[in-house]
């Protein structure tokens, strides 16, 4: 949680659309809570006795996390003691956060998407390839046929899966570094271009894979 430009540890709160209906109605419609007063804002007045009170929370902003269309999270900033009126600035930089975070778990969707079909695709050719070396009694052959296969399709997906994991620990570096206010311009600017490099290994790999 960031409090007043802080990085600090806090207990895990949960809420439910029984709990707070309005601020789900407003991340279900994509749009942006930026409450400068959380008492007086209709999508977090219902956090009053459950979080904002408690632990002197005055202001929120929260941006809505989205991939395909769908809602699958949010990131927000809390402010404590008095009222803060929320920037350009600030809701931008939460929106660009946001956008980072709704790209990482879209390309993440996609990769395991097309790890299914490539996997489908190739137990299919196994399959195939079984029927065929039994019918023309060639069976001696079919472990070299299926370690050949599996080589050549586990070469690409190992490279997708390091590239899928460096991406991951890459987001998590950022966001650490931006819990602790160390994210500036250059540091956010390196972090995009490297997650451009690797998505880009992971699509020319994946694509590779889906050849074979």
């Amino acid at each position: 949680m960031i409090v007043n430009g802080v990085a600090e540890e806090a207990e895990h709160v949960y809420f439910s659309k029984h709990h707070v209906p309005n601020y789900f109605a407003y991340l279900l419609e994509q749009q942006h809570i930026i409450a400068d007063d959380v008492d007086e804002h209709p999508a977090t007045q219902g956090f009053k006795d459950l979080y904002t009170g408690p632990l002197d929370i005055r202001s929120m902003v929260n941006v809505p996390i989205c991939v395909n269309g769908k809602l699958v999270g949010g990131v927000g900033c809390d402010h404590i003691g008095s009222a803060r009126h929320w920037s350009t600035d600030d809701v931008g930089f939460m929106s660009a956060l946001a956008e980072i975070a709704a790209r990482a778990l879209a390309a993440e969707a996609k990769m395991q998407a097309q790890e299914q079909v490539i996997l489908r695709a190739a137990l299919d050719q196994l399959q195939q390839a079984q029927k065929q070396l039994i019918e023309s009694e060639k069976m001696a052959a079919l472990g070299g046929l299926v370690a050949g296969v599996a080589h050549e399709i586990n070469t690409p997906l190992g490279i997708s899966v390091t590239a899928a994991s460096h991406l991951c620990d890459a987001a998590t570096a950022a966001n650490a570094r931006y819990q602790g206010g160390e994210l500036d311009q250059d540091a956010f600017e390196e972090f995009l271009n490297d997650t451009t490099e690797t998505s880009i290994i992971i699509l020319r790999n994946l694509e590779r894979a889906a050849q074979l």
